[in-house]
């Protein structure tokens, strides 16, 4: 006996209001209550926080990034002059990273990524504005955190030999902010 496609209602789980999604989103706030949702790789929904960005006015339209807390422990090895003090100032001191999570392409995924960590948001929330959709599945980020970490230390300019490192993640937020 073949099993069909079985269609299930997303709903809102704080008041269970519909909430239209299109094939790649991944996550919506409730038009109703303004609830997150996110949908993950096993088909759950769960709550999620969503902050908007303190720098928008009425009518503005975001762009969401996903966002936490990274701590990550460095060891590297270069052929040329050693950075390494500055490299470890760097990282040893807890930074918010933020991973577009909207439709781009991997290199501007990545720039934007970098950008945002050399120039940190003041993280202040403001009003509620419209937003790109939500495509990138939350599973994907490690490897997403992996590129950036990656070509910020292959953009030294100390040649880089061997990279190794251990990160620690904090707790997942999705942040809408200008573009």
């Amino acid at each position: 006996m073949n099993e069909g496609v079985m269609l299930t209602p997303l709903l809102c789980l704080k008041c269970q209001w519909p909430i239209n999604a299109a094939e790649d989103e991944v996550a919506w706030v409730c038009p109703n209550c303004r609830q997150g949702i996110l949908l993950n790789d096993s088909g759950q929904i769960t709550a999620i926080q969503v902050n908007y960005d303190e720098n928008f006015s009425t009518g503005d339209h975001g762009y969401p990034y996903w966002a936490m807390e990274i701590n990550i422990k460095i060891d590297r090895e270069t052929f040329d002059k050693d950075e390494k003090d500055e490299i470890i100032n760097f990282w040893e001191v807890p930074r918010t990273i933020f991973i577009p999570a909207y439709k781009l392409w991997l290199d501007e995924i990545i720039n934007r990524a970098i950008d945002h960590l050399l120039n940190p948001s003041g993280m202040l929330s403001g009003i509620i504005v419209e937003f790109e959709p939500v495509v990138l599945p939350v599973e994907d980020l490690a490897a997403y955190i992996d590129f950036v970490i990656f070509q910020m230390e292959a953009n030294r300019r100390d040649n880089l030999k061997k990279l190794n490192y251990e990160i620690q993640l904090g707790e997942l937020q999705l942040w809408i902010l200008p573009d």
